[in-house]
This record gives structure tokens, sequence and C-alpha cells, in this order.
């Protein structure tokens, strides 16, 4: 009985792990380039967004975050498509949650020509992609979450905690 009880125990843990968005953090003070000296900071941060099979879940993993000096124009944060990485980022103080949009790299939109001369839209599929984010460092941003949104629903795929 307690073999039974300690296999199931197993089996549920390692569930629970598999089953969570990813979350991590990152020491802004101790990225590569950072330089104490400027006044402001660009981050730019990749991540590797994978899908091992059509129903399998969508998966996020930080693989790169660097540092530069210098202020970033504002890009907007206009919805284009249907399938898209909602990136959200949550402050300490009180200013509301800001949320902008991107390409998802695992269901790409391309434009393609016919031999007639017709321009026309065609989804690509892809098992592995790269979203790379520049992104104004702010002293209030405490977290930034993306969600992988598909006409198949909303999902939070990873959770980046910002520490100072």
């Amino acid at each position: 009985m307690l073999r039974r009880s300690a296999l199931f125990l197993i089996i549920l843990s390692w569930q629970m792990v598999n089953c969570r968005q990813a979350k991590s953090f990152v020491s802004i003070s101790k990225l590569p380039n950072y330089d104490t000296q400027a006044a402001d900071h660009i981050l730019f941060l990749d991540f590797l967004i994978t899908q091992s099979g059509d129903n399998a879940p969508v998966k996020a993993k930080l693989v790169n975050s660097i540092a530069g000096n210098g202020k970033m124009k504002d890009l907007g944060s206009a919805r284009i498509q249907q399938n898209q990485i909602k990136v959200v980022h949550i402050f300490s103080d009180k200013r509301q949650p800001v949320e902008i949009f991107y390409e998802h790299p695992l269901f790409l939109s391309v434009e393609v020509f016919s031999k007639e001369g017709n321009l026309s839209q065609n989804a690509q599929t892809a098992r592995e992609g790269t979203l790379s984010l520049r992104v104004q460092d702010d002293p209030a941003r405490e977290k930034i979450d993306l969600y992988s949104v598909t006409p198949k629903g909303e999902i939070k795929i990873y959770s980046l905690l910002i520490k100072k």
C-alpha cells in the first residue's frame, strides 16, 4: 500500500511540474553590456517558442538576454493577426499592465504571389521559432508574461520576473 501511494505521489508531482508555464528571472544590472553610467537602457530578450505536436502545449524559454544603452521609439501595440504572442508588462507602481502583440513564431503568415500576379496570404506552421523583444528598461517593471493567442484560445506560456 505504501509503494502505491509513493508511486502515485511521484507521478502526480511529475505531471504538476510539466503542466506549469515556465518561469524564470533576469537581473537587469547583471546583463552583458549593462552600463551603470548610462541613464537609459534597452533590454534585448530572445525566447525560444516550441510546440512538439499539433495538440501539444506551446512552451517558451528565455535563451538570450543583453542590455544596451538608449531609448526606444514607440512601436505601437496593434493586434494584426489571429495567431500572436501577447506580451504583458506588469509594473510595481499603480500603472495598468501594458499589452504588446507580436507575430507568433510558430504560426507565420506570409505573402505569396501567384503566376497571375495576385497576392495572397499563406499560413506556415513550425515546431520551433524565436521571439525577439526589445524593451525599454523601467525601474517599476516587475514581470513580463507571454501568452500564446490562437483561435483555440489564449494560454499563458511564460513569466519572466525582473530584478534590479
